[in-house]
């Protein structure tokens, strides 16, 4: 992600494709403007259990999967098959964090997730 500043203008270049720059935008972007607008925008950031067991081929890096709420305090994962599956991430509730250097999930192990807000607008969260 690329931040650049013109004529008092903020630019934001995103590579990668439309479901990478959506998540860097959710992460880091989204941040930065709400401070701008005077909101203390934090992400929720929610301990919830995971109702299956993930397996993840490149454990060397950080992965954020796509996750659905299910119960109190249960999220299970969307089907995702990368970065170009963009239109996993809109029937998303949030993103499953998982660490670099864990290969497998447990399932029913609490892992951290950021909340995602994107059935507000089409008029599916209340």
């Amino acid at each position: 992600m690329i931040f650049g500043v013109s004529n008092k203008t903020l630019c934001f270049g995103m590579h990668g494709t439309q479901a990478s720059a959506f998540i860097l935008f959710e992460l880091l972007a989204k941040h930065l403007l709400f401070n701008m607008i005077g909101h203390n925008f934090k992400h929720v950031i929610l301990r919830m259990l995971l109702d299956q067991t993930i397996t993840k081929k490149n454990a060397k890096r950080d992965s954020r999967l796509p996750v659905r709420f299910i119960q109190k305090g249960r999220v299970v994962n969307l089907k995702y098959h990368g970065s170009g599956h963009i239109n996993a991430l809109c029937e998303a509730d949030g993103l499953l964090c998982i660490s670099a250097g864990i290969a497998e999930t447990n399932q029913w192990d609490y892992y951290c997730q950021h909340t995602l807000d994107l059935k507000a607008k089409n008029g599916k969260k209340g």
